[in-house]
């Protein structure tokens, strides 16, 4: 019996007593109480579509049900992916390939979820089980339903960016900000909503979608960045200067660049300075490009 389907099992059955239902409430019309005991106590499977019909006899929507089961089985998905990044890539893949089989199996999505993870935050592509459009899709369906955002939901996000079209990307972007002041600060929670912030931007000047990257930048400027943030206020300032140079102030834009060089230099962060001088070689050809 696969331990994901004991897991399940348990989770069925905490939920239906915490609702006080009665084996033959929960399963009338789609299994037997019978079935539905063995089940609970990991005797037995039941199909990925059965599973979902049972949780449709809760008092809660399918999809917090599902954000429930996710969030007591967090910490071991991440653990299993450290796991697997120490062993390598073979190894990566391959747990990437078993969350994909688990969703298929259990039709609970965020097995989905955490193999589209994998699979983004390290570059995989394997046509046999999942395309990029399909992964598009099942992200973005995932968030914009859910109610809280989470370190898992800002690690997906994180993940995913390049996927998203501009206005999905805008969209996101605005419903992860609205939901911020409902939760307290959170330092891994701050620095996963200022790297999402940041990169999109950086993501929507590459994509010469200005106006949505004005929108973004206005949004961030008006936000207090962390005080140990030096990573995003640097992009901020350098950003700012992009989309003035793109507004045809070419002069001064290079001047606020080259001093913001200089201060990295002086700084002794050649990361840094690396990073920006880099993007601002590609984003001077783009812009001679474009003219």
């Amino acid at each position: 019996m696969p331990e994901e389907h004991v897991k399940i099992g348990a989770y069925l059955r905490a939920l239906r007593l915490e609702e006080n239902d009665s084996l033959e409430e929960i399963a009338a019309g789609i299994t037997t109480a019978a079935t539905l005991s063995r089940f609970e106590r990991g005797e037995t499977q039941l199909s990925a579509a059965v599973v979902l019909k049972l949780l449709t006899r809760f008092d809660q929507d399918v999809e917090s049900i599902q954000q429930g089961y996710r969030a007591l089985n967090q910490d071991n998905f991440f653990q299993q992916v450290n796991r697997a990044t120490v062993a390598g890539k073979p190894t990566l893949l391959a747990l990437a390939k078993r969350q994909y089989r688990l969703w298929r199996e259990t039709g609970l999505i965020f097995y989905r979820l955490n193999q589209i993870n994998i699979m983004a935050h390290n570059g995989f592509s394997d046509p046999s089980f999942q395309t990029t459009p399909a992964m598009k899709t099942d992200v973005m369906r995932y968030l914009k339903r859910i109610k809280h955002w989470g370190l898992y939901e800002l690690d997906l996000f994180a993940a995913t960016l390049v996927l998203f079209d501009s206005k999905q990307l805008v969209s996101l972007v605005a419903g992860m900000l609205l939901d911020m002041p409902k939760t307290e600060s959170h330092r891994t929670r701050d620095q996963y909503l200022w790297a999402i912030l940041t990169n999109s931007i950086a993501l929507l000047i590459h994509r010469r979608e200005f106006s949505e990257a004005v929108r973004l930048l206005t949004i961030a400027t008006s936000m207090p960045v962390p005080p140990d943030d030096l990573y995003s206020r640097l992009m901020l300032r350098y950003q700012q200067q992009l989309l003035v140079y793109h507004r045809g102030k070419h002069r001064a834009a290079t001047a606020a660049v080259e001093q913001l060089l200089a201060s990295l230099r002086l700084l002794e962060s050649p990361f840094f300075a690396q990073l920006l001088t880099t993007s601002w070689q590609r984003f001077l050809k783009e812009e001679g490009a474009a003219r």
